[in-house]
């Protein structure tokens, strides 16, 4: 049995966790549902460059001093020279947003942090390591951590054919609709939380595909600046960090 987990930097080099990820564009939520405080330990990352300020993806705190991430998105931080880094857990996060970049920003809920880049990440590989983590150095308080699945979990239930009728909970912030007209769709993007259930698509050797189908009610998701965590629908428990 082919295990799928992933490697963590920094101090969480010693959490054992499977996480499933994708490599390529971040994307969005799509015929999603306001989260409110279904999911308090998703959370939406800024940073800033040259005072500009930006919104590039989503992410779960694993641990009250340990959020973990997308890693792609966590390399386009510090390729473009972020400066800084912060996390907001809060549901709405209030400010102006083009696509990436936001202004006026309520900056009352935001947690200063560490960006760790993963120097394993490989964007081509057959498993990209495409995780990696952003620590607080003060605890967060008030927010469980999301709870962590046992290596190998989804290849049990998927021996099992236990994933045949599962459904996912997929969370974040980001895209929640596009506008289509002339040319290419117009994405509209915001800093609110929101969820959506997905069916399980297919189980690869280092990636979850979830199903996008609307007509079954079920998440879709397009090219946008989101990294979206995945529970087990009905669980608290962590099941992927897509993109």
């Amino acid at each position: 049995m082919k295990q799928r987990s992933c490697q963590h930097v920094g101090t969480a080099a010693t959490v054992a966790v499977l996480l499933l990820l994708a490599t390529t564009l971040t994307h969005a939520i799509i015929n999603g549902t306001l989260d409110g405080n279904l999911h308090p330990n998703v959370g939406v990352v800024i940073s800033e460059v040259d005072g500009q300020k930006f919104s590039p993806c989503s992410g779960n705190l694993i641990a009250p001093t340990v959020f973990v991430g997308a890693a792609h998105c966590l390399e386009f931080i510090k390729l473009v020279g972020g400066t800084q880094v912060w996390v907001s857990f809060a549901s709405h996060v209030d400010a102006d947003v083009n696509f990436i970049e936001v202004s006026n920003l309520d900056t009352s809920t935001l947690i200063p942090g560490t960006l760790h880049p993963n120097p394993a990440f490989d964007a081509h590989g057959p498993d990209p390591n495409d995780v990696a983590v952003i620590t607080f150095e003060t605890p967060v308080v008030g927010i469980t951590p999301a709870v962590l699945p046992t290596p190998g979990l989804l290849d049990e239930l998927g021996q099992q054919n236990g994933l045949k009728d599962q459904l996912f909970t997929v969370v974040g912030y980001g895209v929640n609709q596009r506008i289509v007209g002339e040319g290419q769709p117009t994405p509209v993007r915001d800093l609110n939380r929101l969820f959506a259930t997905s069916g399980l698509n297919a189980l690869g050797q280092a990636l979850l595909r979830l199903s996008m189908n609307t007509q079954k009610a079920m998440a879709a998701r397009m090219p946008a600046t989101l990294a979206a965590a995945s529970f087990l629908a009905n669980r608290t428990q962590l099941s992927q960090l897509s993109d």
